[in-house]
């Protein structure tokens, strides 16, 4: 018994002694965590298997290290996916999810960055943050930092007794940077060796992009500033090893979202969404990876899942209203589907959701009315869309490359990726695959609740009722956003006759969110007839701004109303600077006359709005402003 109690006490001892080492090698053997992140590039690599990339430093890189194969941005455009990705909650659930709005963010919400600052560790951003909203205490230190200098200048000198987080962005790939053409091209290649050059002439062409001499400049463009920004990132790896903080860094590398480029940027498929993502880890942390260097992991990622990951492998606490999984260490999950958004993107309202599991995507465009490629002041100086809309002008498009140019959208999509990569053929009408798009669809609309998605609040009523208040507070009560309800009738949206009851039901609804999508709606059938058009024409008075707006819009859509268009003229000087903008917009668009309306344009500009959430929207409403007053 002596001998028993002996044993116990030895194996107690030697347990407890284990647990106190693992505990103080966590303490002392913290990772420093590097990420570099790029701009605008969809996974235009040699490791990626693009055999027209040159790219040896992140082929060697995904060699010594891991490549993810499946890796999707939350969002299409840098601001929404930003957000997601300090916060680790999705850009809808949190109100970010339009490019640009600075957005209150909610107590109950923070940047994961300041968990690991409290957990001992010094956190730098370099370059750019563009989360729509501010983060005072997100980072010990944000600044500026070219690239030649990040380490030596910079992660050198940090303090010894702490383990660092360092975000360093490069913009050498952003679509404002590849709008060159063969001239600048030729010139670029000239300072290049030999084997870095890209020439147009033998660059791969994307079956949706007519092959033409300026297209081909601009995709050879787009793979030499990638290829620059390579020689950068052999920089940077180089001075971390010679620093000696290799050893104890673990490296991520990954871009914000798709190519800068039509049906990539802004664009919901895998041109867009999908990612290049790679992560070298020193000897001692290849365990966190769960496989050996140089192999593939085909799992899927989201850019919800970096923040619970960060936490997990530093040792801190992941907090539960996080909706992303972990990736890496001992609490790994498996993703089954990963989710993106699109929402308004500069003047360009749209809404749109898309969920995939690798092999099938479902997408859900709720503005079904609004363009492939609406015009937009800041990317139309990109050489494939100058190239697009000239061809079109021309009626020089087929089919494909002409599907840029399509003035509406489908308002489902689902697509097999594996045997369409480029997401062209739309099968949602196939019988055969309908049973898993229907799936697929339930699942989307079940994140959509989970999450609560703040874009079926019509932009405008977001902002005119959360003002300085976070969105995610302001509409947490159900009696104010009956969400259930609303995407019910948001899905009734073009799907026919058949829902007339419901819609109409919905007009007189309590709720001004559910009144607005009953409207859209009913405007959406294909033959609205006078009792149709009368309950619209009444919502014309309806109490909400927001719903005279949804009807205005519909009138003018299908009649050119001039009492709709008097409604439009009295909401662009409404006190809600977001509704004057959106009028705006509808008069723009269905290119109203404006004879009536000349004193309320005019008067739009200077009559000072009771709240002004963030600059971007007088930026927008004076650009649209200009455009009416050309016209007048």
């Amino acid at each position: 018994m002596g001998r028993i109690k002996l044993i116990l006490v030895v194996f107690v001892t030697v347990f407890t002694m284990q647990k106190t080492l693992v505990a103080q090698n966590k303490a002392e053997k913290k990772p420093n965590i590097l990420w570099i992140t790029t701009e605008d590039i969809s996974p235009h690599f040699g490791c990626y298997d693009d055999e027209y990339a040159y790219t040896p430093t992140i082929d060697k890189m995904a060699k010594e290290g891991v490549l993810y194969s499946n890796a999707y941005a939350s969002a299409s455009v840098c601001t929404p996916a930003r957000s997601s990705i300090i916060t680790g909650k999705y850009a809808s659930s949190l109100g970010t999810q339009h490019l640009r709005a600075h957005t209150t963010l909610s107590k109950d919400v923070k940047c994961f960055s300041e968990d690991l600052r409290e957990s001992g560790y010094y956190c730098l951003n370099f370059n750019k943050k563009d989360y729509n909203f501010s983060a005072p205490e997100a980072w010990d230190y944000d600044g500026f930092a070219p690239y030649d200098s990040l380490v030596v200048n910079n992660l050198a000198n940090l303090p010894k007794d702490k383990p660092f987080f360092c975000v360093f962005n490069m913009f050498l790939t952003h679509q404002s940077q590849t709008r060159y053409d063969k001239f600048q091209l030729h010139t670029i290649n000239s300072l290049l060796p030999p084997e870095a050059r890209h020439t147009p002439d033998n660059v791969p062409v994307p079956s949706y992009y007519p092959n033409t001499p300026k297209v081909r400049e601009n995709l050879a463009a787009l793979h030499t500033q990638i290829t620059i920004m390579d020689m950068w990132m052999n920089e940077i790896l180089k001075q971390l090893e010679e620093s000696g903080l290799a050893e104890n860094t673990i490296v991520f590398f990954y871009s914000d979202h798709g190519d800068g480029l039509p049906r990539h940027k802004r664009w919901l498929y895998d041109s867009g969404t999908k990612v290049p993502f790679i992560i070298k880890f020193p000897k001692k942390y290849q365990y966190l990876s769960g496989v050996k260097p140089g192999e593939e992991k085909s799992d899927l990622i989201n850019f919800v899942d970096l923040a619970p990951t960060m936490l997990s492998i530093t040792g801190c606490e992941i907090p539960e209203n996080l909706p992303g999984k972990v990736f890496l260490g001992a609490e790994r999950e498996k993703r089954d589907y990963t989710f993106s958004i699109k929402d308004r993107i500069g003047e360009n309202i749209d809404f749109s959701r898309s969920v995939s599991d690798g092999r099938y995507q479902y997408n859900r465009n709720f503005m079904h009315n609004k363009a492939r490629m609406p015009w937009c002041e800041y990317s139309e100086p990109t050489p494939i869309r100058i190239e697009l809309r000239k061809l079109d002008r021309a009626d020089k498009l087929n089919e494909q490359t002409g599907w840029l140019m399509q003035k509406s959208k489908p308002i489902e999509e689902f697509y097999d990726i594996q045997n369409d990569p480029y997401q062209m053929k739309n099968l949602v009408n196939d019988p055969q695959y309908h049973k898993k798009m229907e799936e697929m669809k339930s699942i989307l609309f079940d994140w959509m609740i989970a999450n609560r998605d703040l874009s079926l609040i019509p932009e405008p009523y977001m902002r005119g009722v959360s003002r300085d208040l976070s969105p995610l507070d302001a509409f947490a009560d159900n009696n104010v956003f009956p969400i259930k309800k609303i995407l019910s009738i948001a899905d009734k949206n073009v799907r026919g006759e058949a829902h007339l009851k419901a819609l109409i039901a919905g007009l007189s609804d309590a709720s001004p969110i559910v009144r607005y999508w009953a409207v859209m709606g009913i405007s959406s059938l294909e033959n609205n007839n006078q009792s149709t058009l009368a309950l619209l024409k009444g919502l014309l008075k309806d109490d909400d701004s927001i719903v005279r707006l949804a009807a205005s819009e519909s009138l003018v859509k299908i009649e050119k109303s001039r009492d709709a268009i008097q409604v439009l003229g009295e909401l662009l000087i409404h006190e809600n600077i977001v509704t004057r903008f959106y009028a705006a917009r509808v008069l723009i668009e269905y290119r109203c006359n404006l004879d009536d309306i000349k004193g309320k344009i005019n008067d739009s500009r200077d009559i000072e709005p009771a709240f002004i959430p963030t600059r971007v929207y007088r930026t927008s409403l004076d650009e649209a402003l200009q455009k009416l007053e050309i016209r007048l």
